[in-house]
Parts: C-alpha cells; sequence; structure tokens
C-alpha cells in the first residue's frame, strides 16, 4: 500500500508493504510517483520498508529525478535501510540522489 501526505506543496510518499522494487512493481510506482511530480513542488520518497532494488527500480528512481530536475522540483529520497544504502552505494547512486536520514530532515531541508 501506497502512503502519502502533502506538506507545504512536497508529497511524502511512503512506500509501505513493498519490500521490493523491481520489474514486477516499477510501473505502477512510475506512474505514481509521475502524476504527484506534476501535482506538486516535489517529493519525497520514504524507503523505509524497501529492502531491495533491481536495474529497473533504479531506472524508475532516475527517470522521477530527471523529471524532477527538468521541471524545477524536488525529489528527495528519504529513511533508506542499511541494505539498501548498500546497493545505492554499489552502483554510486547515492551521489546522484539527495538522500536523507528521516522525512523530517528533508522537509527540514526544504
Amino acid at each position: 500500500m501506497i502512503e502519502k501526505r502533502v506538506v507545504n506543496e512536497i508529497a511524502v510518499i511512503k512506500l509501505g508493504h513493498m519490500s521490493k522494487i523491481n520489474a514486477l512493481n516499477a510501473e505502477k510506482i512510475l506512474t505514481i510517483l509521475d502524476q504527484n511530480i506534476q501535482q506538486h513542488q516535489g517529493i519525497i520518497l520514504d524507503l523505509s520498508e524497501v529492502v531491495y532494488f533491481d536495474s529497473t527500480g533504479f531506472n524508475t528512481l532516475l527517470k522521477i529525478y530527471e523529471k524532477a530536475n527538468k521541471s524545477g522540483r524536488l525529489f528527495y529520497l528519504a529513511c533508506i535501510t542499511d541494505e539498501v544504502m548498500g546497493l545505492f552505494k554499489i552502483t554510486k547512486l547515492d551521489a546522484v540522489f539527495k538522500i536523507f536520514p528521516n522525512v523530517d530532515d528533508a522537509l527540514k531541508k526544504i
């Protein structure tokens, strides 16, 4: 289940009960993130329950990141588990995304 709340025109989206972001669910997630990046000034994506990404999952995040940058919107990641952070570091995507330890810290940055 995907949970959403809006704080100061920023959509805070939590991918609850989605332990994996992969080819099986990436299209659904891309659609949701795409709709929200168009409707709001940015997105904070709470990944606290996600423990695995495959290449399709990473590609989904990169597509939204690029779309956000082109349209002058924010795209932050928060609450990344140690397992997933390891994948971000291996792929060097930790240098691409703005990553925060929690949603509150991401909101303060705005």
